[in-house]
């Protein structure tokens, strides 16, 4: 089902004798006068998608369409104002009432009315043409009249005769708003407001939020249609001591009244209704931030994580700056705030901060990304430099390129080669470019190349294993379910780029609800061979049913994790893009055995630390019973004399500073 949680808050199309009001919601204890709901957040739909334009708009390319709007006293009925629009010619809008038992309508059955709509009564309509260019209109139906409040200008009336009709005995029935004739290219959608001759009983709202610590707010499900929720945790969080808001409408109240929030019921009151949600919290590491972020750049920083992505949830990616995300085990990450503002960057338009990427130099970080230059109105890369990968960063003050002779100078990554030479990617469209940066790392040196991979529409990233270089990049457009990730190798970083194979895309998934599985990064736990990739996708719990391009879908995703694997012969297994993601905590072990072997009875070891470990280190020898031999403290190499064909255990353990509390995991050696 498309349940969307916006709110608009534009003007309304009517059926009514009164004037047209902006109000919401009237209400007197548990009883109302009007009500009005957005075609997006409050109905359910038989097709269409959600659509960012004067406002937060339902539209649909075809009709006949229908929308269920709720259940209500009919008889009491006294004008229900529609505030939509379409594209050109006639359309005529009707409102029907349909016996649905007072339970909800769902898509499956306005579906069916699109073929047939027998079961459904006519209790009035709006027939109009369009004379004018794009544009809503507001129109009014009661019993006495139809009219047209808002957009006279471009809508014109042709049959005024079906006004409203309904009566005190036709009780408790479902609200069905249709739309049929020649549109155009499409029909758009804003509100709807009913207003009543008399108080009746408000209508018990449904749960529209459950949030709170340890919970991921915006992936929580809510299952209008069956009346259950599904409420995803932090891996590890206590459960029983959660207490989550329940975020529902002032008129009524609800609460935990059974079993608890691992598998419990909920129950709302409103007057004299009641109803009963079933709950359940499971774990769940995707998304691994809380809130609406795409493109995301992780990197590793001594012992930490890091997670640079572009802030989402507007419209026309409209985001103004950037965030920090920081984690020691992949599982639970840390808000760092804002790192850099566009209007403290001089020469941006101050919009489209998009898709960071970092690298770090001689205790210096070094934060790439794009935005819109306001000297051209074109994409531009910028460079912001700080002394922390948390910021605060401040930029160069001038683009490290200005959009003027190349365009789809977006979506930059960093790659430090084994010899410490930095190389910069980037691109839209067909092209990606490389370029290699200079000393100082804010400008290039030398020309920049650009290459054509197969598939390539932005995202680059570029990672090397076993002396390969593997260039990555999305394809697709972002507001595609289908937007992917493909990758070639190459012996150089400057390329060529040979072959391209196609690693994560919506078809190889665990859920058929995760979709654009794109824009991605890729990290190596330190010391280890395990890579992880992390990317993007459509926010499930809001657009798990896209299908086909959808702008909205497009500015609302969420970042994840999952594994990716190697093949013996180097090439990358296709990844499995997962609902849960990664659910044990991976931790970077500040230190690791560079040596450790027996030569001629000398046990010899040597031991490499993170530059910003501060702490004190233990080196321990034990023989095969477990005895200890020898103990180093804070000695990187060393050796002792042993046994040759006995076995033994090395432990490296990491204690504070000058106390005797460990501070981390063990290293074993072999482990």
């Amino acid at each position: 089902m498309k349940f969307k949680n916006f709110i608009s808050t534009a003007v309304v199309f009517t059926l009514s004798c009164g004037l047209y009001t902006n109000v919401s919601f009237a209400a007197s204890g548990n009883k109302i006068t009007e009500k009005t709901y957005s075609f997006v957040a409050d109905t359910i739909k038989s097709d269409g998608g959600a659509n960012s334009g004067e406002v937060q708009e339902w539209v649909i390319t075809s009709t006949p369409q229908y929308f269920y709007i709720d259940t209500v006293e009919i008889g009491a009925i006294e004008s229900i104002t529609i505030r939509s629009g379409y594209d050109n010619n006639s359309a005529v809008t009707s409102v029907y009432t349909y016996d649905n038992s007072k339970n909800l309508v769902t898509e499956e059955q306005l579906k069916g009315f699109c073929t047939d709509d027998t079961r459904l009564d006519l209790i009035g309509s709006i027939s109009d043409t369009k004379k004018g260019q794009w544009g809503y209109r507001a129109g009014v139906i009661s019993a006495e009249n139809i009219n047209i409040t808002e957009g006279g200008n471009l809508y014109e009336l042709n049959n005024t005769s079906q006004k409203l009709t309904v009566n005190d005995n036709m009780g408790k029935k479902a609200i069905i708003v249709g739309i049929a004739g020649d549109i155009g290219t499409k029909a758009y959608f804003d509100k709807i407001t009913i207003k009543y001759s008399r108080p009746v009983d408000a209508p018990t709202p449904f749960i529209e939020a459950i949030r709170g610590d340890g919970i991921k707010d915006n992936a929580v499900e809510i299952d209008k249609n069956n009346k259950s929720i599904i409420v995803p945790v932090i891996p590890g969080t206590d459960i029983s001591k959660l207490n989550p808001e329940i975020v529902i409408d002032d008129c009524a109240s609800a609460s935990l009244t059974d079993g608890t929030w691992a598998n419990g019921t909920i129950t709302v009151e409103c007057g004299d209704d009641v109803q009963k949600w079933s709950v359940q919290c499971v774990d769940r590491g995707n998304p691994v931030l809380n809130g609406f972020y795409a493109d995301p750049n992780i990197a590793v920083f001594g012992d930490t994580y890091y997670i640079y992505p572009t802030t989402d949830g507007g419209t026309s990616w409209d985001s103004t700056y950037f965030k920090a995300f920081s984690s020691k085990d992949l599982v639970n990450w840390k808000d760092e705030g804002i790192i850099l503002d566009l209007k403290n960057v001089s020469w941006s338009g101050g919009v489209n901060a998009w898709a960071p990427t970092i690298a770090e130099k001689n205790g210096k970080y070094y934060f790439y990304y794009s935005s819109k230059n306001k000297d051209n109105n074109e994409k531009s890369l910028g460079v912001a430099v700080s002394d922390s990968p948390t910021g605060p960063f401040v930029d160069k003050g001038e683009p490290l390129t200005d959009g003027t002779n190349l365009r789809g100078q977006i979506d930059p990554a960093v790659f430090t080669d084994d010899d410490g030479q930095s190389y910069l990617y980037w691109g839209n469209g067909s092209t990606m470019y490389a370029a290699k940066l200079a000393d100082d790392m804010i400008s290039f040196d030398g020309d920049w190349v650009s290459m054509n991979p197969p598939h390539f529409r932005e995202g680059s990233f570029v990672i090397k294993r076993n002396g390969i270089y593997y260039f990555m990049w999305a394809a697709n457009d972002t507001r595609e379910p289908e937007y992917e990730v493909w990758y070639g190798t190459s012996t150089s970083p400057l390329g060529p780029i040979n072959c391209a194979t196609r690693i994560l895309t919506c078809e190889n998934t665990d859920d058929e609800r995760i979709k654009s599985t794109g824009h991605h990064s890729v990290i190596n736990i330190p010391n280890t061979d395990e890579w992880y990739i992390c990317y993007h996708r459509f926010n499930i719990s809001h657009y798990g049913d896209a299908e086909g391009k959808n702008t909205e879908a497009g500015n609302h995703r969420e970042v994840c994790i999952d594994k990716m694997e190697f093949n013996s012969d180097g090439s990358i297994k296709p990844i499995t893009a997962t609902l849960n993601g990664i659910t044990e905590k991976i931790k970077i072990s500040p230190t690791h055995f560079e040596k450790c072997e027996i030569n001629n009875g000398q046990l010899e070891f040597k031991l490499k630390a993170n530059d910003t470990l501060n702490a004190d280190i233990y080196t321990a020898i034990y023989d095969c019973d477990n005895v200890l031999v020898k103990v180093f403290k804070n000695e990187y190499q060393g050796s002792v004399s042993v046994t040759d064909g006995e076995q033994y255990t090395v432990k490296a353990m990491i204690w504070e500073k000058g106390g005797m509390k460990p501070i981390a995991d063990t290293v074993i050696y072999g482990e």
